[in-house]
């Protein structure tokens, strides 16, 4: 099983977009593009964002009136029956969005598939709820598997996001549920998942026969990155400890494992900054800026050495120097990082033209002359016959 859509259309929608992208860097021109698109033709429905929203309202507004109106010919049924029957809607409507939107209108991301996928998404679970009586490890779970379904087959990257919180919040339920040390290492219970699942997604983002899932493996990344930052925060897992656990905290009095998170909280930033300037992901370093003014903000929250007119001197300082010393040892290309928008460099058009115009023009290939013909020889005139 993989996606539902079809893959050469989707890799024609990228090539075109990328080669829109070129062309707005004066990367490539007008003919080139055009020749782009003649060769890579793409016949999925894939509107502006713009367009998409208004879609998606529209869809929504339309599927609510008409679920309304659907349920109050069955406003008799039980709760159960109520779940089975909302079960068998968003089933019903998943099976419509592939076989009737993508199938046969080749609709790729045009708001109304979205529109109809959530609304399968919340039936699904919201059904599931109120034939189990909202267990809620059954919600849950069942919360996960779905939205990993949206994923994987409809490449729904807000389904992704939704998939990997809710994971997040199964497992954080199971240790809440299960007492006793269970509650304690909640956050390293987070730490270790999701160090696991960004390892994972890393890996397998090299692999080319994953690319159509490349966005999800990226948000798998970054979720997977703020939630281990949040797992060690000291002022979430103190704040939860207090709010959650019932913990009491004399004055003076610190949590289990201060240390530890103290540790992370200051330490997590600065290693996203290393490995993002060592690697060239400029994701892990907006990331690791990102959690080291809240790693500042956290300390500073719990203790004050100064006054906050001081305290924001200094740390716009240290950003600074910061940011000045990224951008002079980036001043030079340092593996596939450099600070420097190669794409725009006019100096490297020539070679990025003759690029294009081999893949989409056929580049230097030879076109034979056809008005000369051998006049004799079975092969091509390179051996006469008995006449010339």
């Amino acid at each position: 099983m993989s996606s539902i859509y079809d893959t050469t259309q989707l890799l024609n929608l990228h090539a075109v977009k990328e080669a829109l992208h070129w062309h707005n860097q004066k990367f490539i021109n007008a003919e080139q593009l055009a020749a782009i698109k003649s060769k890579y033709q793409c016949k999925l429905y894939h509107p502006n964002l713009a367009i998409r929203i208004l879609i998606f309202v529209a869809s929504w507004m339309a599927i609510s009136g008409a679920s309304g109106l659907f349920f109050l010919l069955f406003n008799e049924l039980s709760k159960p029956g109520y779940g089975v029957l909302l079960v068998i809607i968003g089933a019903g409507i998943l099976f419509f969005v592939q076989r009737v939107l993508i199938y046969q209108n080749n609709h790729f991301r045009s708001g109304v598939v979205e529109a109809c996928a959530y609304c399968a998404l919340g039936s699904i679970v919201g059904g599931i709820g109120m034939i189990t009586d909202g267990n809620e490890h059954l919600v849950l779970l069942t919360g996960v598997v779905v939205c990993a379904y949206m994923s994987y087959r409809f490449l729904d990257l807000l389904c992704h996001i939704v998939g990997m919180l809710t994971f997040a919040g199964f497992i954080f339920y199971e240790g809440f549920q299960a007492g006793g040390i269970f509650r304690h290492i909640i956050p390293f219970m987070i730490i270790v998942c999701f160090s696991v699942t960004y390892f994972l997604a890393s890996h397998l983002r090299k692999r080319d026969y994953l690319s159509l899932w490349s966005d999800n493996l990226k948000l798998t990344e970054i979720i997977s990155l703020l939630l281990i930052y949040a797992g060690g925060n000291y002022l979430v897992v103190r704040e939860c400890s207090i709010e959650l656990l019932d913990m009491t905290l004399a004055p003076g009095e610190d949590i289990p494992f201060a240390f530890i998170f103290y540790a992370l909280t200051a330490g997590i930033p600065l290693l996203l900054i290393y490995r993002g300037t060592k690697l060239g992901r400029i994701m892990l370093i907006r990331l690791g800026v990102v959690a080291l003014v809240l790693s500042v903000s956290t300390f500073r929250y719990y203790y004050s050495i100064a006054s906050p007119e001081v305290v924001l001197t200094l740390g716009g300082v240290a950003v600074l120097s910061v940011t000045a010393w990224l951008f002079n040892i980036l001043k030079v290309k340092r593996g596939v990082f450099t600070r420097d928008k190669l794409l725009s460099k006019q100096w490297i058009s020539p070679e990025a033209s003759a690029f294009a115009i081999s893949q989409t023009m056929g580049g230097n290939v030879q076109k034979t002359d056809e008005t000369f013909k051998g006049g004799g020889g079975s092969f091509g005139g390179g051996g006469a016959s008995g006449d010339y």
